[in-house]
């Protein structure tokens, strides 16, 4: 492991007013400024990035698989907080938020940085985010289908490590997602407030369940020692969260897993159905077509287009 690097916003360019230390260039390849957000993406090497502040920006991380990083930051008062992310993994970092970042092994990562007033474009005018969020991104993705295919835009960005990205489609793409996320954010942040949804420390419980359990179907019963709630009140709570019932969003979820092995490795449907527990091809493509809205061996078409690295 390296020393840790102090960040500073003038070792490069800025436009919104940011920069990524010089020290990692993984990240620096992939660095695209535009008017209202800048754009970072690549794979880092083990790295370690100081306590820094991003001043009046909002941040915006994506990680990919597979990814470990440790995240500090100090929040109100001063008090410091750390937290492990992973790979399928959302962190939101409010302006004004000191934090620090520990790669543990090297992994793919797109950042963005935008101002509050960008949230305007999206209908959010200036209701900025506070302290840190960190969220699961395929239970968003689940909701929005053009978020999920944004983030995986990014994702092919990082694994092609490549500086020849058309640069227009590069800001609209990540203008689109980052600002349909924190829309998409922001409005479940009032919607809890509002209605009552489960707890972080549940969601957070209840989706460490779900990755675990991604090989098998579920029972509603099996989360329920989790949460502490009656079966009625954990499904009513559940779906205000996440938009669907438990089972069919953990069906949701391993859909969505299977989506990415089809599309990033050289494995074959039947590898899938039996990786992720579906029982049989027939009730996969079903389940594939009917949630996805297009059948797994359209990806397969895709991969032989775009061979793999």
């Amino acid at each position: 492991m390296t020393a840790p690097i102090e960040a500073n916003a003038t070792e490069a360019q800025r436009s919104v007013g940011i920069g990524f230390p010089a020290a990692v260039p993984a990240l620096r390849h992939g660095q695209i400024r535009g008017t209202d957000i800048d754009l970072f993406y690549g794979s880092p090497d083990p790295v370690e990035v100081g306590m820094h502040n991003n001043r009046p920006l909002i941040k915006v991380m994506l990680l990919f698989e597979p990814a470990s990083c440790d995240l500090a930051w100090r929040g109100a008062h001063g008090k410091s907080r750390q937290e492990r992310l992973s790979g399928g993994q959302l962190c939101i970092v409010a302006p004004d938020v000191e934090l620090s970042l520990s790669w543990k092994e090297k992994a793919s990562v797109a950042l963005f940085y935008v101002l509050p007033s960008f949230l305007r474009t999206f209908g959010c005018g200036e209701r900025a985010p506070r302290g840190v969020h960190i969220r699961n991104l395929a239970s968003i993705g689940g909701h929005d289908a053009l978020i999920r295919h944004l983030a995986s835009v990014f994702e092919t960005f990082c694994a092609e490590r490549s500086a020849d990205h058309n640069r227009e489609l590069a800001i609209a793409a990540g203008r689109v997602l980052t600002g349909r996320l924190l829309k998409f954010h922001l409005g479940s942040l009032l919607r809890t407030s509002r209605i009552g949804c489960l707890s972080s420390v549940q969601q957070k419980n209840v989706d460490r369940f779900f990755e675990a359990n991604l090989h098998r179907t579920i029972e509603v019963e099996e989360l329920l020692g989790l949460v502490f709630l009656s079966k009625a009140h954990f499904i009513r709570l559940f779906t205000r969260t996440y938009g669907a019932p438990p089972v069919r969003h953990h069906l949701f979820r391993r859909l969505q897993r299977a989506e990415s092995m089809l599309l990033r490795t050289d494995c074959t449907i039947l590898d899938a159905v039996e990786r992720f527990g579906f029982g049989d091809q027939s009730y996969f493509n079903r389940a594939f077509l009917k949630f996805l809205k297009y059948r797994p061996g359209a990806l397969l078409r895709l991969r032989a287009k775009r061979p793999l690295k």
